[in-house]
């Protein structure tokens, strides 16, 4: 978390990648939180959530109605509404489809936002820019970065969040059972009861994994 901190507030473009569940996105929200408090700015968070069937239209749109148009030194340039940083963050960038060339689109896409800080609006053929320091782009993905383009993945900064392990999940389940002691005053919970409660549930979780994954 303190690495994609770190990036974050460098506005460096970002793949979070790693198994479904192990909590990509949670990162990706508390590290979004620490910046808004630590640097005292106005960040809006949008995402994205992919399928099969995404295209880059469908973020172009969710852009225009983030942003605002206005005319610069440069041409037509986009700008966040009632924020000085817009935080996109892309989900499962792995799942658009190819075309019946071998491409896919929508990669293709980000790479260009990405290389070029702007892309070609399809509607009007005319190159829009983004503000300098008002976007980040945050994608993630549940495979490792072996299914996405190399022109893509060389240009953004790639973290991999593994699975938490044994010890780490006792840590989590626990700290979180204590929470819920304390919030609904179940005093009367021995420690034995609550470590025992925390097994169950990490059992249970292990389970569920094992059988739907």
């Amino acid at each position: 978390m303190a690495i994609l901190s770190v990036w974050m507030k460098k506005h460096y473009p970002i793949i979070v990648s790693g198994e479904d569940g192990c909590g990509k996105h949670k990162m990706v929200k508390e590290c979004y939180y620490a910046l808004q408090r630590d640097d005292n700015k106005c960040v809006n968070v949008a995402t994205l959530e992919c399928n099969s069937q995404t295209k880059a239209i469908h973020l172009i749109q969710k852009l225009y109605q983030l942003c605002q148009v206005y005319n610069s030194n440069v041409g037509k340039t986009l700008k966040p509404n009632h924020c000085s940083l817009l935080l996109m963050l892309i989900r499962n960038i792995n799942l658009p489809k190819s075309d019946k060339y071998g491409t896919r689109q929508f990669l293709t896409f980000l790479q260009q936002i990405i290389c070029y800080q702007g892309f070609y609006d399809p509607s009007t053929l005319e190159f829009v820019h983004f503000e300098k320091n008002s976007f980040q782009f945050i994608f993630t993905t549940i495979n490792h970065t072996e299914d996405l383009t190399t022109r893509l993945t060389s240009q953004n900064a790639i973290l991999h969040v593994n699975m938490p392990s044994q010890s780490e999940l006792l840590s989590i389940y626990t700290f979180y059972m204590e929470m819920v002691k304390s919030a609904f005053k179940m005093n009367k919970l021995s420690p034995q009861f609550i470590n025992k409660l925390v097994m169950a549930m990490i059992d249970i979780f292990q389970q569920i994994k094992f059988f739907f994954n």
